[in-house]
């Protein structure tokens, strides 16, 4: 525990960084009421469906709001958790070198991704209950004892089942936990016997369906498809192969650390890629087929790892697979299986050097502990992590794209275009680029500019309904009207719940109105957005004027007088009032509603608005002497 936190002591001190904006600071499920119920009923709520890693989150933003430090000692204590679990794990399987293979797997620089990365809470939350599961097995199934009729603690089984569970909910990789329970009952045995598989069958069950729900959403809600994706099978095989070595070499010598890979080019018409898998397989099948003269311990460990891996291996579409093949933080589990090898083979190695084997350890240790710490100094704050990424991979689109936002956010407009076109000459359909960039030029006022970029960012991500209204919005104030409306009803076919195109579909139906009928279509978007947010004062307000103008005068007023309860002093809606009022030749009820309106458009500041009021206010008294 010591050492994890004097490796990991500098990440408290950093700061959010990447998409720890949607996970903590901007996930509005954490402040709502009703937040925590809907982490857990509504999948949609939170980017990812793991519903234990944000309710931890809700929790210590009750604790300590959104101040990084609390959240980065979490992740810290929980890492070094998951090493104090993992090591009695070993022990209890009689793996030599436990305590190195523990304290290796504590100081790794390839996990600095999974522990100083808030986000990355579901890695290590996930962790804690897959170890603690393997742990309750071994009290259900002792590995050592394989008489058919021992009986077996079926209250463990059912800790197995809940701590399994709670991985799942904590992260969807956990999914492999079955194969790994095999994998251990052959290795221990040498078989599976009929009542391992009946016991193992409903943990299957459990794990294929929180994996399919996972790879769901992952396509469907968090954007895994499109060309990045666009992979035959033969291409899959290629990149699985060379992501195995790619994350053994790491572990065997973690130099150069990146937090965005270089995505290598895959060619099945090269001979040479195809060593990589080729490679993979045959020491696989070796050790398996050979297990009697190698033993099946060199067998399990290497197959622990590929299979653990096996969700990230290319197989199945993962959104980060568009910026890289690979992740440090995609082996924290996987690498379990190679560092216990190692730590294994050096502790047997060097048994007959006696207290030489503590200083090479001990030597081991520090390099590891040493490169841990310098690697969380990447993790500062989000502009370190960019420029650091870039200084080792020029090529990253991504962060040029995310300095870009930085810089857009501090208002260095030129520089900041200059990242996200920089990000569109190394991918050219990075739609959020686009996005971003016209977003620049709205605010410049290049209206055409705008919506060109609005354009291809919709063709990059056709199914994202924001983007479409942005664009309809561009286009609106380009002038051309009837492809705006064309596209905030695309974002309303996207999403029907969308309260703000309905209102801005239902304005621009009435800035186009030549007749009745198009004012119609305006008032029904009005009436179905304040249907869905009915405490919108706005929504209300423009539903009225709608009505208004649609020559039904005493809906108009039912609106009003609703908007009112929301908001007694808005200076809009005394004054709409009061004009109708007018018309229908109430002038006291006119001037009564006018002063009113007069005066909070007065207390607001508010002078053009009160100005008009003023002006309204005079008619009505004119209108209302005697003649």
């Amino acid at each position: 525990m010591a050492i994890t936190f004097a490796a990991y002591h500098h990440a408290v001190a950093c700061e959010w960084i990447w998409d720890d904006d949607s996970y903590v600071t901007k996930n509005t499920v954490l402040t709502e009421p009703g937040g925590l119920q809907r982490i857990w009923t509504d999948p949609s709520a939170t980017p990812q469906y793991y519903p234990l890693v944000f309710t931890s989150f809700w929790i210590e933003h009750q604790l300590w709001g959104l101040r990084p430090a609390g959240y980065h000692v979490t992740n810290i204590a929980i890492h070094a958790l998951v090493v104090l679990l993992w090591w009695r794990l070993l022990r209890r399987l009689a793996v030599p070198g436990a305590w190195v293979a523990a304290a290796v797997f504590a100081l790794h620089p390839v996990h600095v991704e999974s522990v100083a990365w808030v986000t990355e809470r579901k890695n290590v939350l996930s962790g804690v209950f897959y170890v603690a599961a393997l742990l309750a097995w071994m009290r259900f199934s002792p590995p050592e004892d394989d008489r058919p009729n021992t009986q077996r603690n079926w209250a463990a089984y059912v800790s197995v089942l809940l701590l399994f569970l709670c991985a799942l909910l904590s992260k969807s990789v956990t999914a492999t936990l079955p194969a790994a329970i095999a994998l251990g009952i052959w290795w221990k045995r040498g078989g599976i016997g009929k009542r391992d598989v009946m016991a193992l069958a409903p943990l299957l069950v459990l794990g294929i369906a929180f994996g399919l729900h996972t790879a769901h959403l992952e396509v469907n809600k968090v954007g895994a498809q499109g060309a990045a994706w666009d992979l035959t099978f033969a291409d899959r095989l290629l990149v699985a192969g060379r992501v195995l070595w790619f994350y053994a070499g790491k572990l065997a010598w973690p130099a150069e650390l990146i937090f965005i890979y270089p995505r290598w080019t895959i060619d099945t018409g090269d001979l040479v890629q195809w060593i990589y898998p080729a490679a993979a397989l045959l020491i696989m099948t070796v050790l398996v087929i050979g297990h009697r003269r190698f033993g099946r311990g060199a067998a399990t460990g290497i197959l622990f790892f590929a299979g653990t891996l096996f969700p990230a291996l290319g197989f199945l579409d993962v959104y980060p697979m568009q910026f890289s093949w690979v992740a440090d933080h995609f082996q924290y589990l996987a690498s379990m299986g190679l560092i216990a090898l190692a730590a294994a083979a050096m502790t047997m190695l060097l048994r007959h050097v006696g207290k030489a084997s503590v200083l090479v350890a001990a030597v081991v240790l520090i390099a590891l502990g040493a490169r841990t710490w310098s690697q969380t100094h990447w993790y500062d704050d989000e502009h370190t992590l960019w420029q650091r990424t870039l200084a080792l991979n020029p090529d990253a689109y991504i962060a040029h794209h995310n300095i870009g936002t930085i810089l857009h956010d501090q208002g260095n407009h030129d520089e900041a275009i200059a990242s996200y076109h920089r990000s569109l000459q190394l991918y050219p359909d990075h739609g959020e680029s686009h996005n971003n960039l016209a977003k620049i030029y709205m605010e410049r006022g290049e209206v055409q500019k705008a919506v060109d970029h609005y354009q291809r960012a919709a063709d990059s991500i056709p199914t994202y309904a924001p983007i479409q209204m942005s664009l309809a919005i561009a286009l609106e104030k380009a002038g051309d009207l009837p492809s705006a409306i064309e596209h905030y009803e695309q974002a309303l076919r996207l999403n029907p719940q969308f309260v703000e195109a309905r209102q801005y579909l239902a304005a621009a139906h009435i800035t186009a109105a030549m007749a009745s009928a198009s004012v119609g279509q305006a008032t029904e978007h009005f009436v179905r957005a304040v249907q869905l947010r009915p405490d919108d004062l706005s929504l209300r307000y423009n539903l009225a004027l709608s009505l208004a103008n649609l020559g039904q005068p005493g809906l108009a007023v039912e609106h009003l007088r609703a908007a009112l309860q929301i908001d007694p002093t808005s200076p809009q809606v005394l004054d709409l009032l009061s004009q109708i009022h007018a018309q229908r030749g109430d002038m006291a009820k006119a001037i009564q509603l006018a002063t009113r309106a007069l005066q909070a458009a007065q207390h607001r500041g508010d002078e053009k608005l009160a100005a008009s009021i003023a002006q309204k206010l005079k008619i009505y008294q004119d209108a209302s002497k005697p003649p």
